[in-house]
């Protein structure tokens, strides 16, 4: 992993210039010293996605690499209920990771919050249990824990990239074979 160099040029009065650097990435902030930590903490968060993404700065312009063209391509179930079936889904954890792959792939979205996660585990018809709620945390602690999410800071998440690899083959095989 590439290492994460800094430095910060204080200057005089509240404003302050920081700028990171992650391999072929940098990033610079430059304002007030008392929003400076809501800023690393956004920052930090964006580099540890690009890590997952691998980020490059042509033309001194950020572009991130394409998803891999399988995501949203060729996979359509339309309802997190389709998911959760295609997914085998047994348990509240199990529900939670359909949740995160429809949010991933039929929404999207690279990162999601607690209460979309709920919120689209809950539209999964025949599925939800009212025990989940109160488990949710637990659930989401284990999960990132294994690596199938990954915890992108203020309660954001996104599923790793090996569980969206694993979640994309076993979803494309039940196609095919439907």
């Amino acid at each position: 992993m590439d290492k994460i160099n800094d430095t910060t040029d204080l200057q005089e009065g509240s404003n302050i210039k920081v700028r990171l650097a992650y391999g072929d990435l940098t990033l610079e902030y430059e304002g007030s010293r008392q929003h400076l930590g809501e800023v690393l903490k956004e920052i930090l968060g964006f580099i540890a996605s690009a890590a997952e993404y691998e980020i490059h700065l042509p033309d001194k312009s950020v572009q991130a690499q394409d998803k891999p063209k399988s995501e949203k391509a060729d996979i359509q179930l339309g309802s997190v209920t389709e998911y959760a079936k295609r997914l085998g889904v047994k348990t509240g954890p199990d529900l939670i990771r359909a949740a995160a792959a429809y949010l991933t792939f039929e929404k999207s979205k690279d990162r999601f919050n607690r209460d979309e996660l709920r919120e689209a585990a809950k539209d999964a018809s025949g599925y939800w249990k009212d025990s989940y709620s109160s488990n949710l945390t637990k659930y989401l602690e284990t999960m990132v824990k294994k690596d199938v999410l990954r915890d992108t800071g203020s309660n954001y998440f996104s599923l790793s990239q090996n569980e969206r690899e694993k979640i994309h083959s076993t979803l494309l095989h039940s196609v095919t074979t439907k």
